[in-house]
């Protein structure tokens, strides 16, 4: 009789310890990187030749994953990061970049091209010789200024990818420290 009550009690608990891992699974499905878990249960091994069984046994319990699913999204998820950043970086350059009809680097390059064809189209012409000597002044300055913004764009990317490898080394030492007590 006894037997009998262990074996339904075994079976009570490895019940209920599959309640609790369903649990956990439906309250942390929307948990980003959560994976679904499965309990293992196996039969008790018989020592005699008795025909009733000895109840269950909590085998381990493991994540249930399909390994080329999640390397593949793993990879895509890596690749749309890594777009999302150059989309970020190229907006910002053509920011740099941006010119309307009469202003912008390439109003005051035709403004440049224009005057050398005036100066050609007669040497001597002072007011001409002026008027290049400012369109390329304004071209020079142009140029100082985009380089400028790039850049000071540059010195913030930097500042930016060394504040990331400095959380994802303090990440790394949270982690270790979390191995180290898991091990003890």
């Amino acid at each position: 009789m006894l037997d009998t009550i262990n074996v339904a009690a075994s079976g009570l608990a490895v019940a209920r310890e599959q309640v609790e891992n369903v649990m956990n699974d439906v309250s942390n499905e929307n948990t980003p990187g959560y994976k679904k878990r499965r309990v293992g249960v196996s039969e008790a091994s018989h020592f005699d030749a008795r025909l009733t069984g000895r109840g269950a046994l909590i085998g381990e319990t493991t994540r249930v994953t399909n390994v080329y699913l999640y390397d593949n999204l793993t990879n895509e998820k890596s690749k749309k990061s890594q777009y999302d950043e150059l989309s970020n970086m190229l907006s910002d350059i053509e920011a740099i970049f941006y010119e309307t009809e009469d202003s912008g680097f390439s109003a005051d390059l035709d403004r440049y091209f224009q005057s050398v064809e005036n100066l050609r189209s007669d040497p001597s012409n002072e007011v001409y010789r002026n008027d290049l000597r400012n369109t390329g002044t304004a071209i020079v300055d142009d140029l100082k200024i985009l380089y400028s913004d790039i850049e000071k764009k540059e010195a913030s990317i930097l500042n930016t990818i060394k504040d990331d490898i400095l959380e994802l080394n303090a990440t790394l030492v949270d982690i270790g420290i979390v191995n180290k007590k898991l091990t003890n």
